[in-house]
């Protein structure tokens, strides 16, 4: 299930959806959400007419981003066009698990801090709030996928996000990086210091014995990295021309995220 709206951003994550589809032969489709405007008068306005008026918007947005991706999309997925009123993550949740979608796929916009953190961002709340995988394109999708870094910390989460990352690496031919972040120790007030020596030494020997024999993929690199995770990972992402990059959800509540 590929979420669209009229932006250049969802006409490469459909044509990139549309592909991983055709590789895995498997159903694409194209679903957009758009607000109920007409919601809070139902309870005081005439029923027939309100239910008319909402035909009326979803008719609107089908045509708009309809016009807007033809061209660029596959005219089979724009004819299948699924409009549903409502907010986006809740929608694409409703049409993934109506269809048992094994894989969402959005376009990424360039959000600021402040409108990912009063929640604009239909990425971050799929991801926040969905079982079911999601890939969030950035940019113009590559033609080709060849490189797939994968994270791997040391939590329960390493399982799933490595058995999904190399299953997609296998559809796709790409090769296979996992990396693993240790970060520094951070110094605490009161707080006696930690020998980091000890502490990699026992961090290294938990990835040996319990990350490591997890990664089943032939050839598979594995590798380790000292540094903060969100700055490691972009800059290995460069430095090895990652394609993709395979991140996993611990599934923090709202406090935990703050």
């Amino acid at each position: 299930v590929v979420g669209v709206d009229a932006s250049s951003e969802a006409a490469g994550a459909a044509k990139l959806g549309y592909r991983i589809a055709r590789a895995a032969a498997e159903n694409c489709e194209l679903v957009h959400a758009t607000l109920d405007v007409w919601a809070p008068f139902a309870a005081v306005g005439n029923p027939k007419q309100v239910q008319e008026m909402q035909r009326l918007q979803l008719a609107v947005a089908r045509h708009q981003v309809t016009e807007a991706l033809r061209g660029g999309v596959a005219p089979e997925l724009l004819e299948g066009l699924d409009v549903r009123l409502g907010p986006a993550a809740v929608v694409l949740q409703e049409a993934a698990r109506d269809r048992g979608a094994g894989l969402l796929v959005l376009g990424g916009k360039h959000h600021t801090a402040l409108e990912r953190w009063l929640g604009w961002s239909t990425g971050l709340n799929v991801v926040r709030t969905t079982e079911v995988p999601v890939l969030v394109t950035t940019g113009s999708p590559t033609t080709a996928i060849r490189r797939i870094l994968v994270a791997a910390d040391l939590s329960e989460a390493a399982r799933p996000t490595l058995t999904l990352a190399e299953r997609f690496a296998r559809l796709v031919g790409a090769q296979l990086r996992v990396l693993s972040v240790f970060e520094p120790l951070p110094t605490l007030p009161d707080v006696p210091p930690v020998d980091p020596a000890s502490y990699y030494g026992l961090s290294q020997d938990l990835l040996q014995r319990e990350i490591w024999p997890l990664v089943r993929t032939p050839g598979a690199e594995k590798i380790v990295r000292h540094g903060m995770v969100v700055e490691t990972l972009l800059r290995e992402v460069t430095d090895w021309s990652a394609d993709v990059l395979v991140v996993g959800s611990h599934g923090k509540g709202w406090a935990q995220r703050i």
